[in-house]
């Protein structure tokens, strides 16, 4: 299958408007993958260094997402050192006997199935951490009141950073894919939060929102179905 991949503008890119429309191109580049069904997540990688320059543009383009109140909640650990990749991998892989041996039947069947998928970021030559923190500014304005400890608060203060992390980590994907690297977004490993935050010396007011595997893909997997508006829209 043939991959239709535009040229974006080339030359100086030192400001935001050029950012921006070299992250347009991605976007339309976006737009055109999915229809066509080419974009996928990737598990197996070469072994092929990615240039810093690359990864670097990768990161800038993440970093002109919209975010809450523009504050930009976000950093990005980039992960090249393989001892580290090594011991990111340890701790998750020992998480994940821990639970098995918690379970039985069936259940632990179906875990130890699942739960596979929680390792496969061992095979990339790099492994991009996005951590993000809570926008607390409404909780510091009510700080001293009644309403300091508003469940509300919390809750949208804490969402706010999740869905802000969240447009940079889909600006991110879409400029990898781009480049014709590939990449996917694995949860399943922070069932070793704990040590992977101290693994990674992730500070305290900071969350770990997932790890991204990137690399040159070395397989071309075939497209998973997916729901139509008709099953996931409902009109109020």
């Amino acid at each position: 299958m043939r991959v239709y991949r535009p040229r974006i503008p080339t030359g100086q890119h030192t400001n935001n408007s050029s950012t921006r429309s070299r992250l347009a191109w991605c976007r339309q580049y976006a737009v055109r993958s999915y229809r066509g069904s080419v974009e996928r997540s990737i598990r197996k990688f070469k072994q092929q260094a990615i240039p810093q320059e690359v990864i670097l543009d990768l990161v800038n383009l993440a970093a002109q997402s919209p975010s809450a109140s523009n504050s930009q909640p976000w950093r990005f650990l980039i992960v090249v050192n393989r001892e580290v990749i090594e011991a990111m991998h340890r701790a998750v892989a020992q998480e994940q006997q821990k639970i098995l041996a918690a379970l039985s039947g069936v259940e632990r069947e179906n875990f130890a199935e699942y739960s596979c998928y929680f390792l496969h970021f061992i095979g990339a030559p790099t492994v991009i951490v996005p951590i993000y923190k809570p926008i607390e500014i409404l909780s510091h304005y009510l700080s001293g009141t009644a309403l300091q400890d508003a469940h509300g608060i919390q809750y949208m203060e804490h969402l706010s950073g999740v869905v802000s992390i969240s447009l940079a980590i889909e600006n991110l994907l879409l400029s990898a894919h781009e480049k014709g690297l590939g990449a996917s977004c694995m949860s399943g490993p922070l069932i070793a939060n704990t040590a992977l935050r101290e693994i990674l010396s992730v500070p305290a007011r900071w969350q770990i929102a997932l790890l991204i595997p990137l690399g040159y893909p070395d397989e071309s997997p075939e497209p998973k179905p997916r729901k139509g508006a008709e099953q996931i829209v409902k009109w109020i």
